[in-house]
């Protein structure tokens, strides 16, 4: 069977299942066709039933390098990718899920925003002290 196919009988699964929310269903698709759309052109040979971790592994790394995503939208993809491998799993077409185990991206940490003294100084003087 072709990626569309095993995509097809995915989005089957999910809506017949009640799985979730249609956000998270639509969410979830998108994801495994972005896997898909990345495995014909990197690996054409290889099929759902074929990936390992190091095919996540270079997909992960393309979403990171050539299509920028942020680490929360690799993560939510992440997600949607091992669902659609442990649903192979679940059916018996895989012998192990290749998505477990991936970790999640750690978001860069950032500093608190913080105020100026000229942005300070305006909020206590705009305090109204005749109350």
């Amino acid at each position: 069977m072709t990626w569309d196919k095993y995509i097809a009988a995915f989005e089957y699964d999910l809506r017949n299942d009640k799985f979730g929310s249609p956000h998270t269903i639509e969410a979830y698709l998108r994801d495994t066709k972005l896997l898909g759309d990345y495995m014909r052109v990197a690996n054409p040979k290889i099929t759902p039933l074929d990936v390992e971790r190091k095919h996540l592994e270079s997909f992960i790394d393309y979403m990171v390098n050539n299509l920028q995503f942020k680490p929360r939208s690799i993560n939510r993809t992440i997600w949607g990718i091992r669902a659609f491998f442990q649903n192979l799993y679940l059916q018996e077409k895989i012998s192990s899920n290749p998505a477990e185990g991936i970790d999640s991206l750690r978001p860069p940490k950032t500093l608190p925003r913080v105020l100026l003294h000229e942005e300070v100084d305006r909020l206590f003087e705009s305090i109204d002290l005749s109350t």
